[in-house]
């Protein structure tokens, strides 16, 4: 037996049926990860960024990390991280709050390399007419 959602949903997903009776148990930890072999920005979740939003990267070696938010014209906007990082999967906060929606380059120097990602922030306009009452 498989299930699909009703038409319309922005996801499918085909396979077998699965019984939901009982207490789920949690997973068992992940063994440790070796070291990735490359270094690179994985994931900008959840993009686009509504203000805040988690930055993953993995390094192929410890070392010096810089990882800055840049606007179009090239000024730093903000600095996430900035400090010496062991090698494997990091992550790092992004707060948005204070700029304005728009386009923004996420830059990543670790390991002897720069990477560059793009980074959309958008934020809710209020609605057109309507006015703040009190």
């Amino acid at each position: 037996q498989t299930w699909a959602p009703p038409r319309g949903s922005l996801y499918y997903m085909r396979g077998p049926a699965f019984p939901v009776a009982g207490a789920f148990q949690p997973a068992s930890p992940c063994p440790q990860a070796a070291a990735p072999a490359q270094t690179c920005i994985h994931s900008i979740l959840p993009y686009p960024c509504h203000g805040t939003s988690t930055v993953h990267f993995a390094l192929e070696n410890p070392g010096p990390v810089r990882l800055r938010v840049y606007n179009l014209v090239g000024d730093v906007v903000e600095r996430l991280v900035e400090q010496d990082l062991v090698a494997g999967s990091q992550w790092a906060t992004f707060h948005g709050q204070a700029l304005e929606s728009g386009l923004y380059l996420l830059v990543l120097d670790a390991c002897g390399k720069r990477l560059t990602s793009r980074l959309l922030l958008l934020k809710e306009a209020p609605a057109a007419g309507r006015t703040r009452s009190k």
